[in-house]
C-alpha cells in the first residue's frame, strides 16, 4: 500500500511540475519531462532487471501521453492568455 501511495504522489507532482513548465512563454521548456520519460522507459524496460517490464510497458506509455496532452493543454492556455493580451491592447489603443 505505501509504493502505491508513493508512486501516486510522484504521478501527481510530475504531472503539477508539467503543467508549471507547460504554460510557460518558451514552449521548449514543457518538452522536458516527456524527454526525460523517454529516457526513463526504455531504461527502466531494457536495461534494468526487473522481472516484470513487460507490465510496466502500458503504464510509461500512458504517463508519457498524459505529458504529452498537458503539454499541449498547457500550450493552448498561453495562447489564449497571448490573444487576451493583445485583445485589451487593441481595445486600449481604439479607445
Amino acid at each position: 500500500m505505501q509504493h502505491l501511495l508513493i508512486t501516486i504522489t510522484i504521478a501527481i507532482i510530475t504531472v503539477a511540475t508539467q503543467q508549471y513548465l507547460s504554460t510557460r512563454k518558451n514552449w521548449i521548456i514543457g518538452i522536458f519531462l516527456p524527454t526525460i520519460w523517454i529516457g526513463f522507459s526504455v531504461w527502466i524496460n531494457y536495461f534494468s532487471n526487473l522481472k516484470t517490464t513487460r507490465s510496466l510497458i502500458p503504464a510509461c506509455v500512458g504517463m508519457f501521453l498524459t505529458l504529452m496532452f498537458v503539454w499541449a493543454d498547457g500550450r493552448v492556455l498561453v495562447k489564449k492568455k497571448v490573444n487576451e493580451e493583445l485583445n485589451k491592447m487593441k481595445i486600449h489603443d481604439i479607445k
